[in-house]
Parts: structure tokens; C-alpha cells; sequence
């Protein structure tokens, strides 16, 4: 056993020497391990580098995790806010959308068509039996400051018009926000309409359900083109529209274009439909839009349109004349009236528009 003695120290020695090596590289590693933490989790010129003992690591290791945890309740805070937010527009969409309803001949002659659109409880034979009122008048004014159309707004009511509708002719649409929504603040209760010029409903009703959770009421949309297309049994377009206005949450009045002017051929307005189709153009709209829109002024074309509408209203726009009123009230139930918008103000005629209305309302249908 003697001459075995001086080779145990010697192998003691060498184990504990391999096992203080083996800690030292473990901790080497460590160290490594917890700066690339720090690098990972963006520590600067401010942060530690070195590690003075084990201690001070464990503190360190301890501070991030508490930032850390810090950090993931605000982004779950946010990610909640976001959250519920969300989930109150979807409320509001389907609020809207359950809540919508038909509207009918009625609901949009006269002075009707300020208050909250229902469904009328007559059947068609009795309404059709019943003295209606006269057409509402919706003036279109051409919108080029907030000054401007707030001053325009002014002439159309004095003159004693249903509502208004402002369209961007010369500029893009988000330069009209800031004009409708100044218009909406200074005429809380205004019927207010609008015209994208080049935007069919599928691009409107978003912007409009917008405003409309921010607090801005457009209470009606006019597009150029309805997307309807006579020729067709399937309206792949219109559908596509109608799922929009579901999906953006406005609930105002869609006045939709159809068989309107185009002789450009300028594929965003609608394409020509001949006088022997305007009724199936005028039904198959009646599917998709609470107003059938035209610009159709012959009385042949509109007596077709009406008839395919059957109880749903029809609307013409343009620059009518009292006798035009006169000629066609009979069967339209809205006139959206281009009056004046001459000069560099565009404004109203404010005279022309009171001939206008009286011309409807002395030629009343019953």
C-alpha cells in the first residue's frame, strides 16, 4: 500500500483540478449565456457587461425578468384594448345590419325621409290606393371648401329642401372628410348625403362606417354605378357590394346607380342599358339598394323603371327643371337636383331650387 500513497494525492490533485476547470468553464459559459440576454433584449452602452461575482448575475438575471414581465403586461394590455375595441365595432356592424330595413315609397316622399326608416306596415295595394306625398328634393352641391358648402347647405334649406347631398368633383375623397364632418357639426339634424365621384358602394361604405363610429352621420350614399348588369341572372358585383355595406357598419340610405348616363364608355359608370331592358334593370337594382338612382328624364323610361321597382323608391338626379318635377313625380319618389353650382363658388341657385319645389308639391300625385 506504500507505494501506492504518492499516486492518490496525484490523482486527487488531478480530479480536483479537472472539477475547479470544468466550474470555471461552466461559469465562463454563463456569463457568455447572460450578456447575450442582454444583447437580445437591446442593452446599451448603460448596460452590464461583466459580472463581478454570481450574485450580481442572479440580481441582474432578476431585473430583466421583472422588465420582462413588465413588458408582456403592457403588450397583453394593449393586445385587451384592441381586443374590445374590436369587438365593439363587430357589435355595432351587426347591430346595423339586423336593424336595417326595406324601405318603401312612403318612407321616402316628403319629409319622410329626415326621420327613422321602417319598413311600412300597409301592404302595396292600400298604400297605392292612398294619397302619397310629394317627392323629397335633395340638393346636390358641389363641394369645394367647408366654408363654401356650410353656405351652400344654408340656401338649400332656406329654400326648403328635404336635404343635400356634397360630392367631390375636383378633388379625392379624403379631402372631403374634414368638409362633412364640419357640415355634420354645424347641422346636427341635416339630412346629409354624399358622392365619391369614381367609388361604387363597395369603396364608400367603408369610409362612411367610419365616420360613423368616430360620430360623423352621413345619413346617404349616391354612387355612379350599382354594379348592375341587365344581362345577367347572377350579380356577382352587387353581391360583392351588399357584403360591404354588411361588413362596414353604415346604416344610411344607399341611393344606387342605374342605367345612368355614359357616353364615354367609361367602365366605372354604368353600362347602357336599352329602353326595353330599364324594367329588369330597375328589378334586379331593387334587390341590392334602398333607392333605384337614374338620370333617365324621358317619361317613357321612367314609367318602365317604375314598374320594375315595384314598391321600392326611384329616385332621378340631374339638372332638372320645374317641368321635368312636374312631368315625373308621378313615378319618382326623390329628385336629387343640380341647381346652379355655376362660378367659381358653385353655388346654389337658391330661386331656381324654390321653383323647383313648389312645382312638386303643386303637382302632387294622388
Amino acid at each position: 500500500r506504500d507505494h501506492r500513497r504518492p499516486w492518490v494525492p496525484l490523482r486527487l490533485s488531478r480530479w480536483v483540478s479537472w472539477v475547479a476547470k470544468s466550474a470555471k468553464m461552466a461559469r465562463m459559459e454563463k456569463t457568455d449565456s447572460l450578456q447575450n440576454v442582454y444583447a437580445t433584449l437591446g442593452a446599451g452602452d448603460g448596460g452590464v457587461s461583466t459580472m463581478d461575482s454570481l450574485e450580481n448575475e442572479d440580481e441582474a438575471i432578476d431585473s430583466k425578468l421583472c422588465f420582462m414581465a413588465s413588458a408582456d403586461r403592457e403588450d397583453k394590455w394593449l393586445r385587451d384594448c384592441a381586443m374590445e375595441a374590436a369587438l365593439t365595432d363587430v357589435a355595432e356592424i351587426v347591430s346595423t345590419a339586423t336593424t336595417r330595413r326595406q324601405l318603401t315609397r312612403e318612407n321616402v316622399r316628403g319629409d319622410a325621409l329626415k326621420g327613422p326608416w321602417q319598413s311600412s306596415s300597409r301592404d302595396a295595394s292600400t298604400a297605392a290606393g292612398d294619397k302619397l306625398e310629394p317627392p323629397s328634393i335633395l340638393v346636390l352641391i358641389h363641394a369645394l371648401t367647408s366654408d363654401q358648402s356650410v353656405a351652400n347647405v344654408r340656401v338649400a334649406m332656406e329654400a326648403g329642401a328635404t336635404g343635400v347631398v356634397l360630392c367631390n368633383y375636383d378633388f379625392d375623397y379624403p379631402q372631403m372628410l374634414p368638409i362633412l364632418r364640419n357640415v355634420r357639426g354645424e347641422f346636427p339634424k341635416l339630412f346629409l348625403g354624399v358622392k365619391f365621384p369614381g367609388l361604387n358602394g363597395a369603396e364608400a361604405f367603408p369610409i362612411l362606417g367610419k365616420l360613423a363610429r368616430e360620430g360623423t352621420r352621413i345619413d346617404a350614399c349616391w354612387t355612379d354605378n350599382a354594379q348592375i348588369n341587365h344581362q345577367s341572372v347572377y350579380q356577382e358585383r352587387a353581391d360583392h357590394i351588399e357584403s360591404m355595406r354588411t361588413q362596414s357598419g353604415w346604416g344610411g340610405v344607399y341611393f344606387g346607380g342605374v342605367a345612368g348616363s355614359n357616353p364615354r364608355g367609361n367602365p366605372r359608370l354604368c353600362q347602357h342599358v336599352p329602353t326595353g331592358d330599364l324594367c329588369r334593370s330597375a328589378e334586379l337594382g331593387s334587390q341590392y339598394m334602398d333607392v333605384v338612382c337614374t338620370c333617365k328624364r324621358e317619361a317613357l323610361e321612367i314609367a318602365h323603371m317604375r314598374k320594375g321597382c315595384g314598391e321600392t323608391p326611384l329616385a332621378v338626379a340631374g339638372a332638372l327643371t320645374e317641368a321635368d318635377v312636374s312631368q315625373l313625380m308621378k313615378d319618382c319618389d326623390c329628385f336629387v337636383v343640380e341647381c346652379g353650382n355655376t362660378g367659381p363658388e358653385k353655388m346654389v341657385d337658391g330661386a331656381a331650387l324654390q321653383r323647383i319645389i313648389a312645382a312638386a308639391r303643386a303637382a302632387a300625385p294622388s
